[in-house]
C-alpha cells in the first residue's frame, strides 16, 4: 500500500487529483478513485471504509457534543462507508440516525435527497425503515418547497405507521403535515394536524417533539394573526427547550419571537432576540436558520428606516437560501430587494 502511495505522489496528473482534507487526503475524481480501488485487495478496502467510518463519525459526534457546525464531508460521505462495510441495513439507520440532521442543518439538501432516494430502493415495502425514511425525505420537500411532493410522501409515511401502530412516528409526521398545510396558509388544517403530534408528544413524555409541536403551532398562530396566543406557543416551546438543553429549538423560537416583536413594532427588541438567534444559528452553522434570521433584520432595519443595512442582511439571506435551494424563500428575498431598490 506504501508503494501504490510513493506512485500515486511521483505521478504529476494523478497526484494533481488530491485534495488535502483534514484527517488525510481526498479523491476527487473517479478515474483516481477506481485506479486506488482497483490496486487494493479486499481485505485492504474493508480497513479503508473502516478508517474512513472512524474518522467521519468522530467528526459527526464531536460536532452535536460541542454543539459546533457538522463536519460537510463527514455528514455525505460517512452513509456510503458503512454501506461498503456494514450492509444496506446499517446504511439505513446511519444514514437517518447520524447524517439526515447534519446534512439538513448544512443546507445539503440535494445531497439528503439524493441518499433518501437510495435508501428507499433498499428499504422493504411496508416496513419501519421504510415510514422513517419517508418521513425524512417528506420534511426534506418541504424546505425545499416542494410542498405537493412533500404532502403525498409524508401522507405514505403516515399510513405505514399507523398500519404499524408506530405511534411516535405518527406524531412527526402529522407534525410535518401541519407544517406542509401552514405553508400553504391553510391553517385550521395545519393547525389540526399540530395538535394530533402534540397529543401524542404529551402522551408519551416526548418533551424535545412538544417544544417542536409548540413551536409550530407558534407559527400558525401567526399566519392566523394571533400574535398573543402564538407569542404564548413560542414562549412554551422556549421554556421546555431551554430545560433541557435543545439549543436548535432555542435559537428557532428566539427567531421567532423575534418576528411577533417586529410585527408588533417593538423593533429593538425585534432586534435584539433576532441577534440572539443569529449567534446560536452561526455556532452550529444552521443554514436555514441564519438565512432566515439575515432576512428578518433585514424588515427590522427597513422599518428602522436603514434600507442599506437591510439591503446588506439580505442579500446575505438571498446567497444562504440559493445555496440551500429553497425557491420561495428566493422570490420573497428578491421581491424585498427589489422594492427597496425602486425607493
Amino acid at each position: 500500500m506504501q508503494q501504490r502511495g510513493k506512485r500515486l505522489q511521483n505521478d504529476k496528473y494523478l497526484r494533481g487529483l488530491l485534495r488535502d482534507e483534514s484527517g488525510g487526503r481526498r479523491i476527487y475524481h473517479s478515474i483516481l478513485a477506481d485506479y486506488i480501488l482497483g490496486q487494493m485487495s479486499e481485505e485492504e478496502k474493508k480497513k479503508y471504509h473502516k478508517r474512513a467510518i472512524k474518522i467521519y463519525r468522530g467528526k459527526l459526534k464531536k460536532a452535536k457534543k460541542e454543539q459546533t457546525k457538522p463536519d460537510e464531508l463527514a455528514a455525505v460521505r460517512l452513509p456510503e462507508h458503512v454501506l461498503s462495510v456494514e450492509g444496506d441495513k446499517s446504511f439505513i439507520y446511519v444514514f437517518t440516525d447520524e447524517c439526515i440532521q447534519p446534512l439538513t442543518n448544512l443546507g445539503l439538501l440535494d445531497e439528503a435527497i439524493s441518499l433518501s432516494e437510495r435508501a428507499l430502493r433498499i428499504v422493504k415495502d411496508g416496513s419501519v425503515e421504510e415510514a422513517m425514511v419517508l418521513g425524512n425525505l417528506g420534511f426534506i420537500c418541504q424546505t425545499k418547497g416542494q410542498l405537493d411532493r412533500a404532502e403525498e410522501i409524508q401522507k405514505r409515511s403516515l399510513e405505514i405507521d399507523k398500519k404499524l401502530d408506530h405511534i411516535k412516528a405518527m406524531a412527526a409526521d402529522y407534525g410535518n403535515l401541519g407544517m406542509i398545510y401552514q405553508k400553504r396558509g391553510e391553517f385550521d388544517k395545519a393547525e389540526e394536524m399540530v395538535e394530533k403530534a402534540l397529543k401524542i408528544d404529551e402522551k408519551l413524555g416526548l418533551l424535545e417533539w412538544g417544544a417542536t409541536a409548540y413551536g409550530n403551532l407558534g407559527v400558525i398562530y401567526q399566519g392566523k394573526g394571533k400574535l398573543d396566543k402564538a407569542e404564548e406557543m413560542h414562549k412554551k416551546s422556549l421554556e421546555i427547550a431551554e430545560r433541557i438543553g435543545l439549543i436548535t429549538e432555542i435559537s428557532r423560537q428566539y427567531g421567532n419571537l423575534g418576528l411577533i416583536y417586529l410585527k408588533r413594532g417593538e423593533l429593538d427588541k425585534a432586534e435584539k432576540t433576532l441577534k440572539r438567534s443569529l449567534v446560536i444559528n452561526e455556532k452550529l452553522g444552521l443554514l436555514e436558520g441564519m438565512a432566515k434570521v439575515y432576512g428578518s433584520l433585514g424588515l427590522v432595519y427597513k422599518q428602522q428606516g436603514d434600507l442599506e443595512k437591510a439591503r446588506g442582511y439580505w442579500e446575505k439571506s438571498l446567497d444562504l437560501f440559493k445555496k440551500i435551494g429553497m425557491p420561495n424563500e428566493i422570490k420573497e428575498v428578491e421581491w424585498w430587494i427589489e422594492e427597496i431598490k425602486e425607493k
